[in-house]
């Protein structure tokens, strides 16, 4: 049986007035991209730039917690 490997990435907030972002976890797929795997608890209030369940990109950048990876893309077909 092959194990699901899911790291944390970062998913950027909107309209938040300045830069904030959300840790969350996601499946690391075969071709170097990562799916949201973690539920938005407080959809109402967090609005994040890719939604549960997408596919995306990341990439690494500095924030305040040092080097981490930052969804950029989304891959999944959906805008």
């Amino acid at each position: 049986m092959m194990r699901v490997r899911e790291t944390t990435i970062y998913v950027a907030l909107l309209d938040e007035g300045t830069a904030c972002w959300r840790p969350v976890q996601a499946e690391v797929l075969e071709n170097g991209s990562y799916r949201i795997v973690s539920d938005n608890a407080d959809p109402e209030d967090e609005h994040w730039e890719f939604p549960p369940g997408s596919v995306v990109r990341c990439t690494e950048r500095r924030l305040s917690g040092g080097l981490c990876l930052v969804a950029t893309s989304r891959l999944d077909g959906v805008n």
